[in-house]
């Protein structure tokens, strides 16, 4: 059985990728921030720059996660468009699957347990 991807939608792409990308991008931060700020303060005594009279605490790190996770999405949700726009000319992503596969509507599994439930309520009336 061949299945063909035509078209993925955005919002779900951002959405998911920007909640990842921040996650990580916030836990990497926890772990490493320490060795970041030493980083910075040595960067400052090579350079004219005071950086390590920069105050850098949990709101920054919440910042940079902010903005590494917006600038994820946004380059995942470009990339979704063009796929989108390449698989309309060119064809989807193809995928092939071995064995005996049966597509269930999820609609006509809630329409079998709603008939399910109303014949057993006219059995007990009887």
């Amino acid at each position: 059985m061949k299945f063909e991807l035509k078209n993925i939608h955005l919002w779900p792409v951002f959405k998911i990728t920007f909640f990842i990308s921040t996650s990580i991008m916030f836990l990497i931060l926890l772990l490493f921030g320490k060795q970041y700020i030493q980083m910075l303060q040595s960067m400052s005594q090579l350079s004219n720059i005071d950086i390590g009279a920069m105050n850098i605490g949990f709101f920054s790190f919440i910042f940079i996660a902010f903005g590494f996770g917006l600038n994820i999405a946004i380059l995942g949700t470009i990339f979704a468009v063009f796929y989108n726009l390449y698989s309309q000319w060119l064809g989807g992503f193809i995928v092939e699957f071995e064995g005996d596969w049966e597509i269930i509507n999820e609609n006509e599994e809630q329409i079998e347990d709603k008939k399910q439930t109303e014949d057993e309520k006219y059995i007990e009336k009887d």
